[in-house]
């Protein structure tokens, strides 16, 4: 029987662990039973664990792996796990014997957690041992789905957050090929496409780069909603004259159609947008910057334009209440430090230093325009 009913004060009994060992597919998913891509990993086999001989403290058994800490999916699992059974079929539990022949958490806290509510006796786990260097990897690995599909917990956030600290601890260079790789490492064939990788891995030299640097963090906005939060802080408030829409520097033309949406639903409202980055990618961070810009603003009158002959006979648009306003910094060292004000196109956007647009042979001309009041 692979499926046993939970009771409080129980424990799992040899006869279930037998059955898991049986159940555990080896030869399927190497990454988690040999050292095929974690060099240090030593698979001890698979126990039962005296709830007391489990330290459920430090790295990895407080899921520092995970973002937001514990299962956002906590209660339903641990509803279907009282009603319906616990799986003998699934990977148990991992923990990491320490040197003093104690556990600790490598995955699998909010099913320890449910067990631990209802005083379980012990658990059944697979014991490892594994360096330093590689434990929050393979901790963010087991996490990643392969296994358990449609599972993969894993967030961009929990990645970005393990690699920034193998890099303060020195186990990660500041290399974005080596960065790449431990990405790829940590996520396996479980978690994100390609490009989102790539994205992870930018972010991550960024981040460490600026900070080892210049002392910056490089804000990368994650979406609109964060942006209307920064420009209500910063007095950019929506009035019955005014409307600010953030939108995100990759799509010019979405951009058109959701600002004219918003004028036909607030007429006598201008409305301003403006540019947000949501993601870096490239080593030159303030090129990267400026070259968002200007292509969103080189697309967006170009549609404007070409919307203009097709449904207005060229007719002059001067009165028209939408208007490319500006961009939202991003602490880039260089062109937008300031993290108060809006850079606002021909306002105070010529505080952008010259010499970026001339050593990259980008005119400094595209980027101003007449000033918006």
């Amino acid at each position: 029987m692979s499926i046993i009913k939970i009771k409080p004060h129980g424990e799992f009994t040899d006869e279930h662990l037998e059955i898991l060992k049986s159940n555990l597919r080896k030869e399927t998913f190497p990454q988690f039973y040999t050292p095929k891509e974690f060099k240090t990993l030593k698979f001890k086999g698979t126990f039962k664990v005296p709830s007391s001989s489990i330290t459920r403290g430090g790295p990895g058994s407080s899921q520092a792996v995970r973002y937001n800490g514990l299962n956002p999916k906590a209660d339903e699992l641990k509803q279907n796990i009282l009603e319906k059974g616990w799986q003998l079929y699934q990977r148990p539990i991992s923990l990491r014997e320490t040197k003093d022949k104690k556990y600790v958490l490598m995955d699998g806290r909010t099913k320890d957690k449910i067990l631990e509510d209802v005083k379980y006796k012990n658990r059944l786990a697979n014991i490892y041992e594994i360096d330093d260097s590689e434990e929050e990897l393979f901790s963010e690995r087991l996490n990643a789905g392969e296994d358990n599909p449609p599972a993969g917990l894993l967030l961009q956030e929990d990645v970005i957050g393990v690699l920034m600290r193998q890099i303060d601890r020195g186990y990660l260079d500041l290399d974005s090929d080596k960065i790449l790789e431990a990405v790829n490492m940590t996520c396996g064939q479980g978690k994100f496409s390609s490009k989102k990788r790539d994205e992870i891995r930018w972010q991550v030299y960024h981040q460490q780069n600026n900070l080892q640097n210049t002392k910056l963090l490089p804000k990368a906005w994650s979406s609109a909603a964060d942006v209307n939060v920064w420009l209500e802080t910063h007095n950019y408030i929506n009035n019955s004259k005014v409307l600010y829409l953030p939108y995100s520097s990759t799509s010019a033309p979405k951009a058109l159609i959701a600002a004219a949406s918003k004028a036909q639903q607030n007429p006598g409202k201008e409305i301003r947008v403006v540019i947000f980055v949501r993601t870096f990618m490239g080593y030159a961070l303030d090129h990267f910057y400026v070259n968002a810009m200007l292509k969103f603003k080189t697309e967006w009158y170009r549609f404007l334009n070409e919307f203009g002959q097709a449904y207005f006979e060229n007719k002059s648009a001067n009165d028209i209440k939408v208007k490319l306003y500006g961009c939202v910094p991003s602490q880039i060292e260089g062109v937008c430090e300031d993290m108060d004000h809006l850079i606002i196109f021909g306002k105070n956007d010529q505080k952008i230093d010259e010499n970026l647009f001339l050593s990259n042979s980008l005119d400094l001309s595209e980027f101003e325009m007449e000033e918006t009041l």
